[in-house]
């Protein structure tokens, strides 16, 4: 899990910006 931690890291962001920029 800690090994998939900087891809969840990523993604959260990634969903992150998309939800801010709309």
């Amino acid at each position: 899990m800690l090994v998939h931690d900087h891809l969840t890291t990523f993604i959260i962001v990634n969903f992150c910006q998309n939800n801010g920029s709309k």
